[in-house]
């Protein structure tokens, strides 16, 4: 397969009613990610600029980690899966691998609509961005390196941890490169709130971003972007690409955080405390018409 000559597709989306109309492009195959600000690119806790740990010690601190977690876990709750360890630390505000997304397009918007501002190139942005990846062609790359469709991906990715860990984050060729995903066994009611799960580097020793577009064949590059010029070009794009950012205009912002808000989508929805998620449980009833 040749490499791409882009690394992803770029969309400025400048309104309520832009958003609204792409919103019905995307289907249940793709994961989201809102951050705050456009600038921003996809980078794990263990990558970011506050983190003073350096990329050869990312393997040792995690396999430290996962010490502690297994013993701070009672036997009742851990699963014995790494995948799930991982995604507990993380809860908790541990350094991780793992990058947190969304399969709902609305909730990654409301990440995106926060206030906030970034510098880049000393151009101040508030800006925000969501970033769409083909869980498709992640499976794609998952059974390549198994070598077997057959397999549940999601499976598969627990697995490719579990062996990446094992071997302390080393590669021995491009083909180890990739980006894996999976819910962990036990959700948190956040992430059952937020319709979450995590995405994770297969290889420690290179970042998110050199995993993802090794994995999925794109240029590796910092910059080449197709840009596409209207809301109308995206179904095309979604059928061509494999990754998408939506840039989300400062000056829609407003409103969009408004219409989540109608939609019910906000920070006691997506934060909820076990109490009052439980509750809502208890409260729900079906709506007229509804069948079992």
């Amino acid at each position: 397969m040749s490499r791409r000559k882009h690394n992803y597709a770029s969309l400025m989306v400048r309104s309520l009613d832009d958003f609204k109309a792409l919103n019905d492009d995307f289907d249940s195959e793709w994961f989201f990610r809102g951050q705050m600000c456009s600038h921003w690119d996809l980078a794990t806790s263990l990558e970011r600029a506050d983190s003073d740990l350096q990329r050869s010690e990312f393997a040792a601190f995690e396999a430290h980690s996962l010490n502690g977690a297994r013993r701070l876990l009672e036997r009742d709750i851990d699963s014995g899966d790494n995948f799930s360890r991982l995604a507990f630390l993380q809860h908790h505000g541990c350094t991780t691998r793992l990058l947190d997304f969304t399969r709902c397009l609305k909730v990654a918007l409301y990440f995106a609509v926060q206030h906030g501002s970034c510098e880049s190139n000393e151009n101040a942005t508030a800006n925000g961005a969501i970033w769409a990846i083909s869980k498709s062609a992640l499976d794609e790359k998952i059974w390549e390196i198994s070598g077997d469709c057959g397999e549940n991906a999601e499976g598969v990715s627990r697995r490719l941890i579990q062996e990446s860990i094992f071997k302390g984050g080393e590669a021995d060729s491009d083909d180890a490169l990739a980006v894996v995903f999976c819910h962990p066994c036990q959700p948190n009611p956040r992430m059952v709130a937020q319709k979450g799960l995590f995405l994770a580097p297969l290889n420690l020793q290179n970042d998110f971003k050199a995993n993802l577009t090794t994995g999925l064949n794109l240029t590796g590059a910092k910059e080449p972007v197709r840009r596409l010029d209207s809301i109308e070009h995206l179904p095309l794009a979604l059928k061509e690409e494999d990754v998408i950012k939506l840039i989300i205009s400062d000056e829609a912002q407003p409103h969009m955080l408004e219409y989540l808000a109608n939609e019910g989508i906000d920070e006691d929805a997506l934060f909820p405390k076990v109490d009052e998620f439980v509750k809502r449980l208890n409260e729900w009833r079906p709506s007229k018409g509804m069948t079992s």
